[in-house]
């Protein structure tokens, strides 16, 4: 007749721990995906806004790859920070005109935005970072985590499971131990 509470718990045991497997696989599979581009050159850029729908989705992980800046042309989509700001944009470049002194002069506009971005730009440096491959909805992930909200509610909700877990396992031993004395 204690074999079958005893089976019982084996199994739930084994779910609990197949559960832990299961997260620790899925959160591994995320950090190689979004660490891995990093290796092979890649930058990761978080799409915060919706200015590059439907092309690009909010909420994605963009990766850039580093190019010449001589390369860019217009159509292309690249992640910079715009005068007069501290945050990057990735936008497309609508137009790319030689000035007469040989500087650069670029201009961009979101893919959802009704009009081109307020002013043009120059690239100082010799190379700029060029859109490769975005992955839908893995930003938010990143999003989420800017929140301090987030950070402690990642935190605090495995240490309350812990102790929760702990107060039951306490709570099945004492009243196993009042089993016994009986």
């Amino acid at each position: 007749m204690h074999s079958h509470p005893a089976r019982a718990r084996r199994r739930s045991r084994r779910s609990r721990g197949g559960l832990g497997r299961a997260v620790l696989g899925i959160t591994c599979l995320v950090l190689i995906a979004t660490l891995a581009p990093s290796i092979f050159g890649y930058q990761r850029y978080v799409l915060v806004g919706h200015s590059m729908e439907p092309t690009i989705k909010r909420g994605s992980l963009v990766y850039d790859r580093t190019v010449p800046t001589a390369e860019l042309r217009v159509h292309d989509v690249i992640t910079y920070v715009p005068p007069g700001s501290s945050n990057p944009v990735t936008h497309r470049i609508v137009r790319r005109e030689q000035q007469p002194d040989g500087r650069i002069v670029f201009r961009t506009k979101g893919d959802n935005n009704p009009a081109e971005d307020l002013r043009p730009f120059t690239l100082d440096r010799p190379t700029q970072t060029r859109f490769a491959f975005a992955v839908p909805y893995a930003g938010y992930l990143f999003i989420a985590l800017a929140s301090q909200q987030a950070r402690m509610i990642l935190l605090v909700l495995p240490a309350l499971v812990l102790a929760l877990m702990m107060v039951v396992r306490l709570w099945r031993e004492s009243g196993r131990l009042l089993e016994q004395r009986s």
